[in-house]
């Protein structure tokens, strides 16, 4: 067994009302966010996924409630909000299609999430990608980006990047959107994605 398997199996051997002090004093403060949590997170979505589809095995198995809290803990750790999002919606999916989803899974909590998370206005977002789109394009896409990662534009260009992704991934999910202010705030997220595309392309209207 592998140290980090150790790790994780003494996780899930862990009361679940003692898991996150538990994961506190396990990951230090100021840690990395991404190497400490996604192993975590994406083995526990494993476990849901190997479960669902009926997979034996000899550990105990995340639940589908532990992967979804887990996510939510590496936010307030500072893990980025794009990849949370992509999770959750990951971890959506295997759910069966009739039952109750977690509450960290239903499709307002989700948008009300990714809408916090983004930290742009629209208005400011959309002249971003207009500024980033004017800049001189190489031919060659690839020196294009190397040539932007030597400016501040470069953390814009990301930002911008992610917005897109997250927003993707609740295009699906809009219409069943139950408190309608989140709904029309959304929309209007939607509405103007692909003008949010900070990257030279013909597709822009």
């Amino acid at each position: 067994m592998t140290a980090y398997e150790d790790f994780y199996l003494r996780l899930l051997q862990t009361a679940p009302d003692s898991r996150r002090a538990w994961l506190d004093e396990h990951i230090p403060a100021g840690a990395a966010p991404v190497p400490h949590w996604l192993p975590l997170i994406e083995s526990a979505i494993s476990d849901v996924r190997y479960e669902r589809r009926g997979w034996p095995t000899t550990r105990p198995r995340a639940d589908a409630v532990l992967a979804g809290s887990l996510i939510e803990w590496a936010l307030k750790r500072g893990y980025p909000i794009h990849l949370a999002i992509g999770h959750l919606i990951e971890l959506r999916d295997l759910m069966p299609p009739t039952g109750g989803l977690p509450a960290n899974l239903q499709t307002d909590h989700l948008v009300r999430l990714t809408l916090a998370g983004i930290t742009m206005t629209r208005s400011h977002a959309l002249t971003r990608a207009a500024q980033l789109r004017a800049l001189p394009a190489d031919e060659d896409s690839a020196k294009t980006l190397e040539a932007l990662q030597a400016t501040d534009d470069y953390q814009d260009y990301h930002r911008l990047m992610d917005i897109q992704g997250m927003l993707a991934d609740l295009a699906p999910l809009a219409s069943s959107v139950t408190d309608p202010v989140l709904a029309a705030d959304l929309a209007e997220w939607l509405r103007i994605t692909n003008r949010l595309e900070p990257f030279p392309t013909t597709e822009i209207t």
